[in-house]
């Protein structure tokens, strides 16, 4: 059987461009269900407002009607005993709201972040962002709320994806199946070996004292943002790959074409601006 994690590199084409460079363009689709969802970004959607993707700016009508926003902390080593319900007061949750309600203290949606979407009916959103690598700054002071970059169709399940990291297997995780707020909602996922680690999905996880630095069986670390903007100055772009578990991992990459950037975002000139796919592959 094989098994597959995909990983967004923002490489660029991998040769000097004398233009500016642009960035590159991909749609993450969610896909929502009536009630609460808990969702991860692994786009930057910040181009748009809130109100311009699904509010009265909306190309479009959707049935999304709030959107809240987990603003991790470890500074202030907050210790979250269990998955918490979005409120404006004295939280680490921030707001957008189609009907109003108070100053909205959410206007734009961020990669690498988990989010509470309130839907009204069964919807595919589909937001069109820059990709970025995989980063979540863990806390070992009580629950994270985050996802795993795996593949978009045939998700692995939890048994196996965190087979990597046995510390992680005895950790308490959390999923919204949608529906209101309840006792089944989130609700504790005890069958792991056939719950799937949906890519654009959030969970709440709680490993007790483990610090984890895992998204997968294999990392990407680049210098600064990890975006490359050659210009008319940068010549070359290194990254390294490192391999996460103790078994050989065959890791190839792919360009792949941008797509036509959102309204209002400059024009890419052709397949000389990409995005590049790295995949993995181990058989067992």
């Amino acid at each position: 059987m094989s098994k597959h994690l995909v990983l967004p590199l923002l490489l660029g084409a991998l040769a000097v461009l004398a233009a500016p460079a642009r960035a590159q363009w991909v749609t993450q689709t969610l896909q929502l269900r009536p009630g609460w969802n808990a969702v991860f970004l692994h786009v930057d959607a910040a181009h748009a407002s809130l109100d311009q993707l699904v509010g009265a700016g909306a190309p479009v009508a959707t049935p999304i009607e709030e959107v809240w926003r987990w603003n991790p902390n470890p500074a202030t080593h907050q210790f979250v005993q269990s998955p918490q319900q979005p409120v404006d007061t004295g939280s680490q949750w921030s707001s957008w709201r189609r009907s109003g309600g108070g100053p909205a203290t959410l206007d734009r949606l961020t990669a690498n972040t988990a989010y509470l979407v309130y839907s009204t009916a069964d919807y595919a959103w589909e937001l069109k962002g820059q990709p970025v690598l995989p980063n979540y700054r863990w806390s070992t002071s009580g629950l994270n709320f985050f996802g795993f970059p795996t593949v978009p169709a045939g998700a692995p399940s939890f048994e196996d994806f965190l087979a990597e990291v046995p510390s992680l297997q005895f950790s308490e995780i959390f999923q919204y199946p949608g529906g209101e707020f309840g006792v089944n909602n989130p609700r504790r996922v005890f069958a792991l070996r056939t719950t799937p680690v949906r890519r654009g999905e959030a969970f709440w996880i709680r490993a007790g004292e483990v610090y984890n630095h895992y998204f997968g069986p294999f990392e990407i670390t680049a210098a600064g943002s990890g975006r490359v903007a050659f210009g008319d100055s940068l010549s070359s772009f290194s990254f390294r790959v490192r391999n996460q578990t103790a078994a050989a991992l065959a890791v190839t990459l792919e360009l792949v074409a941008s797509e036509s950037p959102p309204a209002g975002q400059k024009a890419i000139a052709g397949c000389r601006r990409c995005w590049c796919v790295a995949r993995w592959t181990r058989w067992i």
